[in-house]
């Protein structure tokens, strides 16, 4: 797929996504939350690291509430030099549009807690945890390190598609939640790995 097919699935899934009605989106990101919760790694997780959607994506609030109320660290990404910075948050709070216009906490005096899982957003993926994001690349410069936490791709299952090639810079999610089902991505062929 070249840069201009890859544009143009990105104009198609986001007019696509954006025309979805809001009742249908909340339902959607009401079961894709549960299946995220029932991850074994979500279980574990002492910080999550999730987002605050917009534009028709799913909602992970439900899964960052559930952070809460288990106890652990929740964050929200906020735009740093060149890097998210994940800053500590809990529902309620305040957040400021960063240039994008999406919600991120306030500076905090709470410290920023590494986070063991994040829910990443996407325009697109594939089963193989290709993802086509924004353009902006802000996902792919914060977790490129060999120790990054578990990446897990949370969208709707009309966004999976056959396959999404790579730049040499784009970093895979590990895992694919969609409101039907759950993909193990990465197994040594390339392919998904066994659910």
């Amino acid at each position: 797929m070249s840069a201009p097919d890859r544009a143009e699935l990105r104009t198609r899934m986001l007019a696509w996504r954006g025309a979805l009605p809001g009742d249908e989106v909340r339902r959607r990101s009401a079961r894709a939350s549960r299946l995220l919760c029932d991850l074994a790694e979500f279980a574990a997780a002492r910080s999550v690291m999730g987002y605050m959607a917009v534009r028709g994506e799913l909602d992970p609030m439900h899964a960052m509430s559930e952070v809460v109320t288990r106890g652990r660290h929740l964050a929200l990404p906020a735009l740093g030099e060149d890097c998210l910075d994940p800053r500590p948050w809990a529902p309620g709070e305040p957040l400021e549009a960063n240039r994008y216009g999406i919600g991120e906490p306030m500076a905090s005096t709470r410290g920023v807690h590494t986070p063991d899982l994040v829910i990443v957003p996407a325009v697109a993926l594939d089963a193989c945890g290709r993802r086509l994001g924004m353009g902006g690349g802000w996902y792919d410069r914060t977790f490129r390190s060999a120790t990054r936490p578990l990446l897990v791709g949370f969208v709707h299952d009309e966004q999976l598609v056959d396959r999404i090639p790579t730049e040499e810079w784009d970093v895979p999610v590990d895992v694919v939640v969609t409101p039907t089902r759950t993909i193990r991505c990465g197994s040594s062929d390339g392919g998904p790995a066994p659910t």
